[in-house]
């Protein structure tokens, strides 16, 4: 197989399963390929335990969530 395609055939596989691909060397150093949404996932976290005020509304909420504490709110038509 072509080095190109292999590597292709390979980035591909990260996307469509969601994983996160390890690449070892030689030389034992390595790298990871992880996909374009799960880098944009991470980014998000890192920006709501950015502050602890945003960290605390988070935790605040999965608490609410967890103790069923929640209620849905119906929008009004203007």
């Amino acid at each position: 197989m072509e080095k190109k395609s292999w590597c292709l055939q390979f980035l591909n596989r990260g996307e469509d399963h969601n994983e996160t691909l390890i690449i070892k060397r030689k030389t034992g150093k390595g790298s990871e390929a992880i996909s374009l949404d799960t880098y944009n996932v991470i980014m998000d976290t890192m920006h709501l335990f950015s502050s602890k005020s945003y960290a605390d509304r988070l935790y605040k909420s999965i608490r609410e969530i967890n103790e069923d504490n929640t209620f849905v709110k119906e929008s009004r038509k203007h």
